[in-house]
């Protein structure tokens, strides 16, 4: 139902000028509620909140972590610039628009979500955690993705510094 409505020809979405690049309404922001409902009928996990399990719950293995995050982002590369062959509109503009787009929005969140991460912590022990800059890489490529074959340089910054924001509000 939903990818009828925003791929189809007829459907009510694109009918209303509805621009979808590389699945992000359709596919992601889709599987992203879905998640979420699951996640809210679900639950925690058992004991997740309590302060004597709390070791129980931390990362264990950080260079893994980061190595699949390389691997995301390298591989996200592929899926925005791909998107673009479907376009046959300027392709070689688009595909090096949507290249550096990718790279500024991914970058600016892994740096912004690092000075977040520093300023609220800076008087502690650990003022640096790589899988927080991971998650800020992560939320800039994703909130890039939908419009970075449309939009200015400055524009893919900005917009991976908002969700490096989003991203640290609603995991503190």
């Amino acid at each position: 139902v939903i990818v009828h409505w925003g791929w189809s020809p007829n459907g009510w979405l694109i009918t209303r000028d509805y621009k979808d690049f590389a699945g992000s309404g359709v596919v992601h922001l889709t599987g992203g509620t879905i998640a979420l409902m699951g996640a809210i009928v679900v639950g925690a996990r058992k004991f997740r909140w309590l302060k004597e399990y709390e070791d129980r719950f931390r990362p264990n293995n950080k260079p893994l972590a980061a190595f699949g995050t390389i691997v995301l982002w390298f591989g996200w590369y592929g899926f925005n610039c791909g998107s673009t062959l479907s376009a046959l509109d300027d392709s070689p503009k688009t595909i090096v628009r949507v290249a550096v787009n990718t790279t500024l929005g991914s970058a600016s969140g892994g740096v912004t979500a690092l000075f977040i991460y520093w300023f609220r912590n800076r008087k502690e022990d650990e003022q640096f955690d790589v899988l927080f800059v991971c998650n800020g890489i992560l939320a800039g490529v994703v909130g890039v993705t939908s419009s970075c074959n449309n939009i200015e340089t400055w524009a893919a910054v900005l917009i991976g510094i908002i969700a490096a924001f989003v991203y640290t509000f609603y995991s503190w």
